[in-house]
């Protein structure tokens, strides 16, 4: 179900060389992997052991989206922002805001759903109870 976006785990990050393209600004497989870190950072932050992540169920990606509203360079320090932008019984989506210092508004806008199935039937099956109430934290 839609709800108000709400804000979940911040995570500051300075864009690296390894981060850069060609043209010197941040690559954009980077930016979905910086989102990925900063996602990875907040479950661990709430207490989730990423060792034992998959053993009883997978939350893939199953669709992302991106946009760069300005460019991004090598020594750019960021706060990368996660929020909660949708909750269902066996899938979320959440969003990802790249704010670079003294900026009003963000440098990137990121998106990615995430379905929960069954690691060995590869079947759609709810979201663990664990994993809901962390998502519902985060909208109330």
């Amino acid at each position: 179900m839609p709800i108000t976006p709400s804000f979940l785990y911040t995570v500051p990050y300075t864009v690296a060389l390894r981060d850069t393209d060609a043209a010197g600004v941040l690559f954009f497989a980077r930016a979905l992997a910086i989102a990925h870190c900063a996602y990875e950072a907040a479950l661990q932050e709430a207490g989730f052991d990423l060792r034992r992540f998959f053993r009883e169920w997978a939350i893939p990606i199953v669709e992302v989206q991106g946009r760069f509203w300005q460019p991004l360079y090598a020594g750019d320090r960021l706060r990368v922002e996660v929020t909660v932008l949708a909750v269902a019984a066996d899938s979320f989506r959440l969003g990802y805001a790249f704010w670079q210092e003294g900026c009003d508004r963000p440098s990137f806008t990121g998106e990615t759903r995430h379905v929960c199935i069954d690691p060995d039937r590869r079947t759609r099956q709810p979201l663990p109870a664990a994993m809901v109430a962390w998502l519902g934290n985060a909208t109330h």
